[in-house]
């Protein structure tokens, strides 16, 4: 939000509607896509965790190697994400 207001990109009213004048909740196709992919995201979640006995699919778990120049610029990159959440938080409720 800071980040979005330093640059005067916040949304701007237009109408003279007020922000109460809106509607927070509709059952409409946001709702059915957002059911859609939180079921998608269970399947998946699912068939992650089931252990595969099939001799011609073991070790598709197994993740590449990428290494070790892209893995610290991706633990970097991971760390700055963690820092930036938290420095939110932090101006959020304490300033």
């Amino acid at each position: 939000h800071y980040g979005v207001s330093f640059f005067d990109a916040l949304p701007q009213l237009e109408g003279g509607r007020g922000i109460l004048d809106r509607t927070f909740f509709a059952i409409d196709y946001t709702l059915v896509l957002n059911v859609v992919f939180l079921g998608l995201s269970g399947l998946l979640w699912w068939l992650s965790t089931r252990k595969i006995s099939n001799d011609r699919f073991k070790g598709m778990g197994d993740m590449a190697s990428k290494g070790s120049f892209l893995e610290r610029i991706l633990t970097v990159l991971a760390y700055a994400s963690y820092a930036w959440l938290g420095i939110g938080l932090l101006i959020h409720f304490f300033l």
